[in-house]
């Protein structure tokens, strides 16, 4: 789900970048300066909606609420550095 959107969402920007001529260092530069910074600020955007939830009184809400955000946060870092390095490489 959210780990493929954030990916394609890079990968979208990289292919915009080496269509336009740019090498593959350039284009994951710019991709991670452009599109990298949307899917930090959204990434943690919804890691603090789901830590949110520690405040609710039911236990089993609030366990959710951290395994929730605990995956989204596994997701950004897997977007912002296996894309790249994945692009790079291949």
């Amino acid at each position: 789900g959210m780990s493929i959107d954030y990916s394609l969402f890079l990968l979208t920007r990289f292919q915009k970048e080496v269509a336009a001529g740019r090498s593959a260092e350039r284009a994951v530069e710019i991709m991670l300066g452009t599109s990298g910074k949307i899917v930090l600020v959204s990434g943690l955007t919804l890691l603090l909606c789901f830590l949110m939830m520690l405040i609710l009184p039911a236990s089993f809400i609030a366990t959710m609420g951290v395994s929730a955000a605990f995956t989204v946060l596994t997701a950004i870092l897997a977007a912002l550095t296996l894309t790249p390095l994945l692009l790079l490489t291949f």
